[in-house]
């Protein structure tokens, strides 16, 4: 396989903070030897401690297409959208430090980019954790066009789904390290630098909004390692409960630029069903996480005073909504706890009776 046309530049985008460094060499190593070789690979040292700081500038010594930016830490928005702008590729894809990708992955997706003619390809990729996506890997393309093609994929976005499955072959649409994408369409677009998580499904909101074409690939080629101990929904984080309300407004904005109201597009039984799915990532990851040192009660009152605020669709939830959606039974629980404010089975589900939060009511 080969690219015939003229040769491409591709940057490819490494923020990095406090990721251990044995995974950044396997994640650098992988990207040195992609099949397509005309790369640029940008680090972004977001703050790291400086013996840190020094080791992945020693690291970077490793190959000459590798660059360093370092700032204060600021987040991976904010690292991924200085990287972008010191970027010179005509074509830009993304990796986390502690992932890594198969060798013909760059190769792969500017292949099929440029044979379809395509702002945005997307392809599959291994989880080395409760991997669902067990179907063999295949050469097979799903082309996406403007309009009624690319408006579903934004509204799997919108609706808090964000996964493609094509032919049982599941594809993320809320992550950018699965693509590559034209510049040409990112020109206008940056990642929102005051939330984590959620960043990543703004940026492709946008990304889309733009494409005239979208491609997906059938070959897993991106090995994503959700066991590395730094996910946002194994570590608490203070300000998860705000980011997410800057996601919402986030969203809200982008249905007001592109349909003039987002009355008119929130107003579904089929959104009205998204605010359960919120709350579920909510409950799961601050209200009731097990390091969230609030007491039971004081969670408790931001969690009612959350759903009346910041949730007017879920009044509109019913229980035959719920029914019709996979998983209901669990779903319909988890609705009727939240609708009669009985918290107390999701405190000693996730929360957990001997921990601090718990004690004091």
């Amino acid at each position: 396989m080969g690219v015939t046309e003229s040769m491409d530049l591709v940057s490819v985008i490494i923020p990095h903070y406090k990721v251990d460094m044995i995974y950044l060499r396997i994640c650098l190593e992988s990207i040195i030897a992609q099949t397509w070789q005309n790369l640029e690979i940008i680090i972004v040292d977001d703050g790291n401690e400086a013996d840190m700081a020094v080791q992945i500038d020693k690291m970077a010594l490793m190959d000459e297409r590798i660059s360093v930016l370092h700032q204060k830490n600021s987040g991976v928005s904010v690292a991924r959208n200085a990287a972008m702008k010191a970027a010179r590729g005509a074509w830009i894809t993304f990796c986390d430090p502690d992932d890594w990708m198969s060798p013909d992955k760059v190769e792969t997706l500017l292949s099929c980019a440029k044979k379809n003619r395509a702002d945005i390809v997307f392809g599959r990729y291994h989880q080395l954790v409760n991997d669902k996506d067990l179907e063999q890997d295949c050469d097979r393309e799903f082309v996406f066009e403007a309009g009624g093609g690319i408006e579903e994929l934004i509204r799997k976005l919108l609706l808090i789904n964000g996964i493609v499955q094509l032919e049982k072959m599941i594809f993320k649409l809320a992550v950018v390290w699965g693509g590559i994408y034209s510049r040409d369409i990112l020109e206008l677009v940056r990642f929102p630098e005051r939330m984590h998580p959620v960043e990543d499904e703004i940026f492709n909101l946008y990304a889309l909004k733009n494409a005239r074409k979208v491609v997906f690939v059938g070959k897993k080629l991106h090995y994503y390692r959700n066991n590395a101990g730094i996910g946002v929904m194994r570590n608490f984080q203070a300000n998860t409960l705000q980011n997410y309300q800057y996601a919402e407004w986030e969203r809200q904005r982008f249905l007001e630029k592109r349909y003039g109201a987002a009355e008119k597009y929130f107003n579904s039984k089929e959104v009205a069903f998204r605010s359960l799915k919120i709350l579920i990532i909510l409950c799961k990851s601050y209200f009731f996480h097990s390091s969230n040192p609030e007491s039971y009660r004081i969670r408790k009152t931001r969690l009612t005073k959350y759903i009346q605020e910041n949730m007017p669709y879920f009044r509109n939830i019913r229980a035959k909504d719920i029914l019709s959606e996979k998983d209901c039974l669990k779903y319909l629980c988890f609705w009727g706890m939240l609708k009669g404010k009985v918290y107390f089975p999701l405190e000693l589900c996730w929360h957990g009776t001997g921990n601090r939060g718990n004690k004091s009511k």
